[in-house]
């Protein structure tokens, strides 16, 4: 089984779409709002890790076995689950 934690805003159409892909393929995650300060701080510490700028992050965020996915597409998400 995979750990996935989703990083979003509540009404994020990007958001919601990932997290019903998610369900759909039949795992299970964590979802931690963006609304909250504390969980912007960990996803911009999260993505200055792996490379990625506070600049180019977009919601969702999506972190699959330790991976940070920013906005990934079906495709993406389908191929990093399989």
């Amino acid at each position: 089984m995979h750990e996935i934690t989703i990083y979003g805003y509540p009404t994020c159409p990007h958001c919601l779409e990932t997290a019903a892909l998610i369900v759909d393929m039949g795992f299970t995650y964590d979802y931690k709002s963006l609304v909250i300060q504390t969980n912007r701080q960990e996803v911009v510490s999260l993505a200055e890790k792996h490379g990625i700028r506070k600049e180019d992050i977009l919601a969702p965020v999506v972190m699959i076995d330790g991976e940070v996915l920013i906005r990934p597409d079906e495709e993406v998400l389908r191929a990093t689950l399989s």
